[in-house]
């Protein structure tokens, strides 16, 4: 039972689902933030748990409804090329937050000396890119797998 109508267009509906979108991904971004903040200051995971655990839910959420919908991205299809490109930006995005976390904290040996953060910051790197392009790799491979039975069951009901 409907307690509205919808009362927009098409237009409308659209132009408002870029909103949502721009309004998702802007709250994606200031929850990292945050908890990059926090984490610089000091904090332990105690005290940003309750961003994670908001960060953690929209992100599964988004991946699994794009899995099961067939989706994969705007600009590019599910393939090694893809699953590289993306995990380089997400080990770089580790090593930069990990080394930023490290050296703000203010760990006495390292404070002044970025010579020191490089092997902490390659390591991130490493474990960023590795951790990406696994998860990137199992979540293509699904929905690739997803794509084709949708595909089978589309064709299935045309005849």
């Amino acid at each position: 039972m409907k307690l509205f109508k919808k009362v927009v267009d098409e237009r409308q509906e659209l132009e408002m689902l870029r909103i949502e979108r721009w309004g998702f991904w802007i709250m994606i971004v200031v929850l990292i933030a945050g908890i990059i903040v926090q984490a610089a200051m000091g904090a332990d995971l105690r005290q940003v748990l309750g961003e994670y655990v908001v960060l953690i839910i929209g992100a599964l959420y988004i991946v699994v409804r794009n899995i099961l919908s067939g989706h994969w991205d705007y600009h590019t299809k599910p393939s090694l090329k893809a699953y590289g490109i993306y995990s380089l930006i997400g080990g770089v995005f580790c090593a930069i937050t990990s080394g930023a976390v490290q050296y703000f904290r203010g760990s006495a040996r390292l404070q002044g000396n970025l010579a020191q953060l490089l092997p902490s910051v390659l390591c991130s790197f490493a474990v960023g890119f590795i951790a990406c392009f696994v998860l990137l790799a199992v979540t293509g491979e699904m929905t690739k797998h997803r794509r084709k039975k949708l595909a089978e069951n589309f064709d299935d009901d045309s005849e």
